[in-house]
């Protein structure tokens, strides 16, 4: 069985569950599409970590091609004014 490691940009997120008001956190892998969530930043990203394995042994299986790690990211805040009819 041939091993390759692969790379993949995570952006994690804290929300507020809206039940507890505890923090979560919420990571999205952008060349995937898929996320995942913890109760700590380390939690989010053993769990993303094995999310992402599960989904390229998903592919692999399927004979589809695994995405390449994109070369460049550029993360940005920006404003928005919404005018509000409520």
């Amino acid at each position: 069985m041939k091993q390759t490691i692969f790379r993949y940009k995570i952006l994690i997120e804290e929300e507020k569950d809206a039940k507890t008001k505890k923090s979560v956190y919420v990571s999205y892998v952008p060349k995937l599409g898929i996320s995942d969530f913890g109760e700590t930043i380390e939690q989010t990203i053993i769990h993303t970590k094995e999310a992402i394995e599960c989904y390229l042994e998903a592919l692999d299986l399927q004979n589809e091609e695994i995405p390449k790690s994109q070369e460049a990211t550029v993360v940005s805040e920006i404003p928005v004014t919404v005018s509000f009819l409520h």
